[in-house]
């Protein structure tokens, strides 16, 4: 994809992209309530149906082309509800790795910035 449209998602990229209420449906036990928002891809995202709105699953793929949708991949996340933290992030999250060169690219062949003994990923 064109990388200026890979970026953090705007709080309010539902409204901007003038979603539509998919429904309801169950993840983990908890009930969501779906939004479809398509852009270049294919958007589905599932909030808690309550007053926090918290991330439940969201997908993103195929493309939309002006003829119709057109199925090339298909990413699906599901969220951790439990592990969400409300509030600030403490701004050093964001730092990059000690082991990371700031002159040059962090890619190794496991993926770009990630360490080799870390399960997170920094981006």
């Amino acid at each position: 994809g064109l990388d200026e449209l890979n970026t953090p998602v705007r709080p309010d990229w539902l409204v901007r992209m003038n979603a539509t209420f998919v429904g309801f449906k169950m993840v983990n036990g908890i009930r969501c309530e779906g939004w479809r928002a398509d852009g270049g891809n294919r958007n589905l995202y599932y909030a808690t149906a309550d007053d926090r709105r918290l991330p439940c699953q969201l997908y993103m793929g195929d493309t939309v082309t002006p003829t119709g949708v057109e199925q090339t991949f298909g990413m699906e996340t599901t969220f951790d509800i439990g592990s969400i933290k409300i509030g600030a992030a403490d701004h050093t999250l964001f730092d990059l790795p000690s082991w990371c060169d700031l002159k040059e690219v962090c890619d190794y062949a496991w993926g770009p910035t990630a360490a080799p003994t870390s399960r997170e990923i920094l981006v």
